[in-house]
C-alpha cells in the first residue's frame, strides 16, 4: 500500500514537471533533482541524483541543452512512463524486491538482464521468452536489453507489451526499424530503440526523431575497435543526430584490458559535460548500478542459444542454460553469495 502510494505522489510530481519543463527545462529540472534528493530512500536514488544535482552545478554543462532538446523532441508520456519504469519499478521497487531475495536465499540476482533474442524461436516459441521475462520480474528485474541481429522487429512486441511495468532497450539495425514498429513500440511507451551505427542509421535516427521516440545509437566492439570508440570522433559523430544515449557494447571476447579502457574514457566523457548526449558504456556501468543496488555486483546475460554470459566467458552446461534451466536455477548455479 505504501509502496501504491509512493508511485502516485511521484507520478503526480513528474505530471505537474512536464507542464513546466516546455517553459523552463532547466530549472524544472534541477527542481525535480533537488526533490529527488531530499526524498529519496534507497541507496541507489541517494547516490545517483547527489551524482546528477552535483553536475547540474555547472551552468555551462551540456546536459541542460541535451535536457531542453528532450523535452522539445521527446513525447512525455513516452519519457514519463519508461522514467517511472526504470528509475521506479526497476532501481526502487525491483531493487528491493532482488536484495530480498539475495539475503533469503544466498544467491546474486542482477538489476538488469541482457538476452540475444533468437529470431527463429522469437517466431516459433514466443512463450519461451514471455516465460523468461515474467521469471525476472519475479526475482525484481524490470530492466532488459533485447538484441535482435535480424529478422521482425515487430515479433517483439507481443513480449513488450505483455510487461507494461518494464523498461526495455531494443538492438537492433536500421532496416528493422519500420514505420509499424516504431507507431507500435511508441504506443507500449516502455521502449527505447538503440539503432545500431551503421550506414542506416542516420535517416531512421531522423524518422525516430520525427516520431518523438526515446532512442540510442550503439556500437558493439571488439579489442581491435578501442581506438575507434574512445575518439573524440566518435561521440562527435553521434551525437549529431540527436539520440539521447550513446552507449558502447563489448563483445564478449573483449579483454578486461580492453574493458576498462573504454569504462574509463566513457566516465571521463560523461564528467567533462561536453557532450549534448548521455555517454554509457553498457556492462561497465551495469556493473556500477549493481554494485549500488546489491553491494556484490554481478552482471550477466544469455547468448541467442540460451547460454550464460558472464565477465568470465560463455558458459555452455545445461544448467547455465536459460532454455534447459529456470532464471533461478541459473543464477543459484552462477554465483552463490
Amino acid at each position: 500500500m505504501q509502496s501504491d502510494l509512493n508511485k502516485i505522489l511521484i507520478e503526480s510530481m513528474l505530471k505537474k514537471a512536464v507542464k513546466d519543463i516546455q517553459s523552463s527545462p532547466g530549472r524544472t529540472v534541477r527542481n525535480l533533482i533537488d526533490l529527488g534528493v531530499n526524498f529519496s530512500k534507497g541507496r541507489f536514488q541517494k547516490r545517483f541524483l547527489s551524482v546528477v544535482q552535483e553536475m547540474l552545478q555547472n551552468p555551462e554543462s551540456a546536459y541542460y541543452t541535451l535536457f531542453t532538446d528532450i523535452t522539445q523532441n521527446v513525447d512525455m508520456d513516452l519519457l514519463m512512463q519508461f522514467g517511472m519504469n526504470l528509475g521506479y519499478n526497476s532501481c526502487t521497487q525491483g531493487a528491493k524486491i532482488i536484495r530480498q531475495i539475495e539475503a533469503e536465499k544466498e544467491f546474486n540476482v542482477p538489476w538488469s538482464l541482457t538476452l540475444g533474442m533468437d529470431s527463429e524461436k522469437l517466431y516459433t516459441d514466443p512463450e519461451c521468452y514471455a516465460s523468461i521475462l515474467q521469471q525476472g520480474v519475479s526475482m525484481g528485474i524490470y530492466t532488459y536489453f533485447l538484441f535482435l541481429p535480424s529478422g521482425d522487429a515487430e515479433k517483439l512486441m507481443p513480449l513488450l507489451e505483455g510487461q507494461p511495468d518494464c523498461a526495455f532497450v531494443i538492438f537492433l539495425r536500421g532496416h528493422q526499424i519500420t514505420e509499424r514498429f516504431m507507431e507500435r513500440a511508441k504506443k507500449s511507451k516502455n521502449v527505447m530503440i538503440a539503432v545500431d551505427k551503421d550506414t542506416e542509421m542516420p535517416d531512421v535516427c531522423a524518422k525516430l526523431r520525427d516520431h518523438k521516440m526515446l532512442f540510442a545509437i550503439y556500437q558493439r566492439y571488439l579489442d581491435g575497435d578501442v581506438e575507434e570508440v574512445i575518439s573524440d570522433h566518435w561521440i562527435s559523430e553521434v551525437q549529431q543526430y540527436h539520440p539521447q544515449m550513446a552507449l558502447l557494447a563489448a563483445h564478449p571476447s573483449c579483454s578486461d584490458q580492453t574493458r576498462k579502457r573504454v569504462y574509463e574514457h566513457v566516465h571521463a566523457v560523461r564528467e567533462s559535460q561536453k557532450q549534448r548526449v548521455l555517454f554509457i558504456d553498457l556492462v561497465g556501468d551495469a556493473w556500477q548500478i549493481d554494485q549500488i543496488i546489491s553491494e556484490d555486483a554481478f552482471v550477466v546475460g544469455f547468448d541467442r542459444d540460451g547460454n550464460m554470459s558472464a565477465y568470465d566467458g560463455v558458459r555452455k552446461d545445461a544448467g547455465y542454460n536459460i532454455f534447459h534451466s529456470t532464471l533461478e536455477e541459473v543464477l543459484q548455479n552462477a554465483i552463490k553469495k
